[in-house]
């Protein structure tokens, strides 16, 4: 039906709407979609690394993949070497994110979106409960940025 509509491409969630957040993504379900239509299929559930990513396409036949969850505060989610494990490094990634943001947000609601994501990218390095604090309490985007030029120039400054 989308596609007789003029669809471009499908995007295909494999997991049901009642299983939320649990259980497993269906592939089949892609697949099944994919052997349906001459349009590119997108498929999308439980994709969390590029080996995953992979073995979906190949499994399925799908053109390429959506993630979501996993991508938030992890933009080395494709990356095939580890992400970054110093404050600082993940910082500076940090920042770029940041600059990246305020070209699409409007200032009164950059702060509350960023500071949510932002501070999963520090989730499990050295004083990242420390630095998480630290990022909800700033009141201003200047403040934000401040604090993360900190951490990019002061490598001892989040050791607990």
């Amino acid at each position: 039906m989308a596609e007789a509509a003029g669809a471009a491409a499908l995007t295909v969630h494999a997991r049901t709407w009642a299983q939320g957040f649990s259980g497993s993504a269906d592939p089949e379900v892609i697949a099944a979609v994919k052997a349906a239509v001459r349009i590119p299929v997108i498929g999308n559930g439980d994709i969390d690394s590029m080996s995953k990513a992979r073995r979906l396409m190949a499994e399925t036949g799908c053109d390429g993949v959506m993630i979501g969850r996993a991508a938030i505060g992890n933009p080395w989610v494709f990356q095939e070497a580890s992400r970054p494990n110093t404050p600082a490094a993940v910082a500076a990634v940090a920042e770029q994110h940041l600059c990246l943001i305020e070209q699409f947000l409007p200032a009164d609601r950059l702060l509350g979106s960023i500071k949510n994501q932002l501070s999963r990218y520090f989730k499990g390095l050295p004083g990242s409960s420390e630095l998480r604090r630290q990022l909800f309490a700033a009141p201003t985007l200047p403040a934000l940025k401040r604090l993360l030029g900190s951490i990019c120039t002061d490598k001892e400054s989040l050791v607990e």
